[in-house]
């Protein structure tokens, strides 16, 4: 008898309803998922987006500042007179050379990889990308600007502002990364600098490291004024030229007078009656007759003024410094016995100075021809003790065309020729009491 035929037949499983429902919310919460995933994907995308676009517009920020600051800076530079210095002041073509030194430093700067333009302004808008103006130096920093009314008139300026905006270019706004996203396509930085030229120079003071630019002589302020306000004329006190492309001194006149000094302790006591040159008889000339010609006499030659050594700090007590002073400055130490510094103490300053010039600080001189140099100046020279010393009263700003030795019968003495001229030095000390000195300025960002 065969069993297997009543054995019930086998059927496909069967689903529990609980089985069909769990299946079904999984799946229900695979497809949240994937929506929540893109959804992240989205807002992680706007903020990688704002991250980056908020980056480079810091480095195109920073950028545009550095640009701005350096036309400011090589603008308001420009407005040292240097015909001031020569009794010939004129500060309208100044302010030209200002427009146009920040026009030409903004170009050298790139600002998000290209050049930055500038507009001149020449008519001195106050909206204007470049305008100059007179702030108080020793103000708080952000003081409006004081613009002149009558640019042809200007009076006295000493400020530059530059404004600088990026759609103010050809290349207009900055293009931002993923614009769509973040909802923000283009942005348009702009910075605002103003750089102050301050005049009031009461000396120098070395940074560590940084050398100060003072030459280590003390000139005659009485003969550094007279001279600098003779007339130039050619073979008298107008025998160089200076080039400033490329900083060479060549021969020939160049409209600039040239002043004159010899080394050494001047005598402190004024000559007697004996000590004068007698008047040569035959040197005399009658005067001509009617009708007659005269031969036409020479220029009087510009009486030299003097100039001493000042007696620094010498540690080390050798000769071969004087030449690294001469060509690199002076530092701290050299200073050390004046506070580190060479600023005037209310209105002089007491140096002791050397009976002579050292023979390697004249050919250290011969090295700096053509350099600029600031220049301490002097009253007169007290010889009367065993160690001379003078008082400083300024400071000039001149540069050595010739350094020569002039022999007579008695020794040889070295003879200065130097140009005035003007200079820029962040070194510089100011102070609100001290008078405004047309050769030196220090220069100052205000906003």
């Amino acid at each position: 008898m065969n069993t297997r035929s009543h054995l019930p037949t086998p059927s496909a499983p069967r689903c529990p309803a609980s089985r069909r429902s769990r299946i079904a919310r999984q799946g229900t919460r695979r497809g949240l998922s994937s929506g929540l995933l893109i959804l992240a994907c989205v807002f992680l995308s706007g903020f990688i987006a704002l991250g980056l676009n908020t980056a480079r517009l810091l480095c195109v920020r920073a950028e545009l500042h550095a640009a701005c600051e350096a036309a400011a800076l090589a603008g308001v530079a420009e407005l040292l007179d240097e015909g001031e210095i020569c009794g010939n002041p004129d500060i309208r073509d100044d302010i030209l050379m200002a427009r146009e030194s920040a026009r030409l430093a903004g170009l050298r700067n790139y600002v998000d990889g290209r050049g930055f333009r500038l507009d001149p302004n020449s008519r001195n808008l106050p909206g204007g990308h470049i305008v100059v103006g007179s702030v108080e130096p020793l103000g708080p920093v952000g003081m409006p600007l004081g613009i002149p009314p009558d640019i042809d008139n200007p009076g006295a300026v000493n400020t530059l502002r530059v404004t600088g905006r990026l759609s103010q270019n050809t290349f207009n706004k900055v293009s931002l990364w993923l614009g769509g996203l973040t909802g923000v396509t283009t942005a348009d930085p702009a910075c605002v600098v103003q750089a102050t030229l301050d005049q009031r120079v009461a000396g120098f003071r070395p940074e560590p490291g940084v050398k100060v630019p003072v030459v280590p002589l003390i000139a005659e302020y009485d003969a550094w004024i007279e001279q600098s306000l003779a007339s130039p004329t050619a073979g008298v006190n107008d025998n160089f030229g200076f080039d400033p492309f490329t900083g060479q001194v060549t021969a020939g006149p160049d409209g600039i007078p040239e002043l004159v000094f010899v080394c050494g302790v001047p005598n402190s006591e004024p000559p007697t009656p004996d000590d004068e040159p007698a008047a040569d008889a035959s040197a005399t000339e009658a005067p001509a007759a009617d009708g007659e010609e005269t031969e036409e006499t020479a220029p009087p030659q510009a009486v030299p003024g003097w100039c001493v050594v000042p007696d620094l700090f010498n540690e080390l007590n050798i000769d071969y410094v004087w030449p690294v002073r001469a060509r690199e400055g002076l530092s701290r130490g050299d200073l050390s016995a004046y506070g580190g510094q060479l600023v005037l103490n209310g209105p002089t300053l007491n140096m002791a100075v050397l009976p002579a010039m050292p023979g390697e600080l004249a050919y250290g001189l011969m090295d700096i021809i053509g350099s600029t140099r600031a220049w301490p100046l002097a009253d007169a020279v007290s010889a009367s003790s065993e160690y001379p010393s003078c008082e400083v009263v300024d400071f000039a700003a001149g540069r050595i065309v010739a350094v020569r030795r002039t022999p007579d019968t008695q020794n040889s003495t070295w003879e200065i020729v130097v140009q005035p001229t003007t200079l820029v030095s962040s070194q510089a000390v100011t102070g609100s009491a001290t008078p405004r000195n047309p050769w030196i300025g220090k220069l100052e960002l205000t906003q």
